[in-house]
């Protein structure tokens, strides 16, 4: 691995530059009467959304906003503790990407967090960006790997509301970072930190990756129980989407395997899985789902697995609800009348957030783009 560069501030430019963060966003409440126009907007997204909108409005309206917006609200229920505290966790990482932005040399940058579908969003980004005397401005959707569900969505916003701005500002957009390596870094010490953290007795205390052969058959994780299983975890995505071009599935299996190779782990000690999505609920996603896997486990008798979410840099819905509760009560159910003694665990890997590799790939990954510009 690399070292990281130092500051350099001779190579700082003159103009003044923004970055605007794009996370997928809560609710700011969880009664009907505010998760109802958050739900709505999510179902008429034209990334979203399966039919032209005359005919998609009825069917929205009739048959898919209640009950989606009644099981949004169940998942969230399970761990609500105020919109703020995603937002807190969203700005704790901003601040953190922009003291490494400046010690990359860059000391004239103004950042904004926002989010797709909750408050503040694009708009008040770029507005207070573009006030702050911003002009040249980098987009970052805070996913890792691109969907036309996000990312595509992102950009479609972005370029709507550019329009209400000054034409004079110049602009960038990441697409993606599912295989920078300060990115993969990042995910795999937090596993490692995690299963230490959790699990001491089987480690030898705090360290960074190992070195490895290049068979892979010193596993990072051999403190692990003799049958365990890494899950990599992501939200599915429409079949249809796949099908038209886009390379979400590619990126997710991409990552996963940087990261796995990371690790040292071979190729029967991980695995891949998708997570349902209340916005594309009844379409063809990719699969297995994780449910499915779990059911694999059980016949595998796999007992012991850990569970992370690249696509997660902040806290999600999928990781504090789906995994965390739904998930983890159904895999120890699946081994409750288990006799043999043997452990049943199931750890989940928190978000990156500030994590000190993650923030550093999101600066340096700025960075380039603000030191590209002419």
């Amino acid at each position: 691995m690399a070292e990281k560069p130092k500051k350099d501030k001779a190579k700082a430019p003159s103009a003044q530059y923004g970055v605007l963060f794009v996370h997928y966003g809560l609710p700011s409440d969880i009664d009907d009467k505010t998760l109802r126009p958050f739900m709505r907007r999510i179902l008429l997204d034209k990334r979203v959304r399966t039919l032209p909108l005359p005919l998609w409005l009825p069917k929205m309206q009739f048959s898919i906003l209640g009950p989606a917006v009644q099981e949004l609200k169940r998942e969230i229920s399970s761990f609500w503790s105020g919109e703020s505290t995603y937002q807190k966790n969203c700005n704790r990482q901003r601040r953190a990407i922009a003291l490494d932005i400046e010690d990359l040399g860059m000391t004239n940058v103004v950042t904004a967090s926002v989010s797709r579908y909750g408050k503040p969003g694009i708009r008040e980004g770029l507005q207070h960006l573009t006030e702050s005397g911003a002009k040249r401005i980098v987009i970052v959707p805070m996913a890792p790997q691109s969907s036309y569900t996000f990312t595509a969505s992102v950009h479609d916003a972005w370029k709507k509301e550019k329009r209400r701005f000054s034409s004079d500002v110049e602009y960038r957009f990441i697409d993606n970072f599912y295989d920078d390596e300060w990115y993969i870094e990042a995910l795999a010490n937090n596993i490692l930190d995690t299963v230490e953290r959790l699990r001491p007795q089987g480690g030898a205390g705090k360290h960074r990756i190992p070195e490895v052969n290049a068979t892979g058959s010193l596993s990072a994780l051999d403190m692990l129980a003799p049958k365990h299983k890494l899950v990599f975890v992501y939200r599915t995505a429409p079949l249809r989407d796949i099908q038209d071009g886009d390379n979400y599935e590619l990126q997710t299996s991409a990552t996963a395997l940087a990261v796995a190779n990371r690790l040292g782990l071979k190729r029967n000690e991980w695995t891949i899985a998708y997570l349902p999505s209340v916005a594309i609920r009844g379409r063809d996603a990719l699969t297995p789902t994780f449910e499915e896997t779990l059911e694999r486990f059980k016949l595998g008798s796999v007992k012991d697995i850990v569970v992370v979410a690249p696509g997660g840099v902040v806290p999600t819905i999928d990781m504090r609800h789906t995994v965390a509760i739904e998930m983890k009560r159904k895999f120890l159910d699946l081994f409750a009348n288990d006799a043999s003694g043997e452990p049943v665990r199931f750890t989940t890997v928190g978000a990156l957030n500030d994590h000190e590799d993650f923030t550093y790939a999101i600066a340096n990954i700025v960075v380039n783009e603000f030191r590209g510009w002419k």
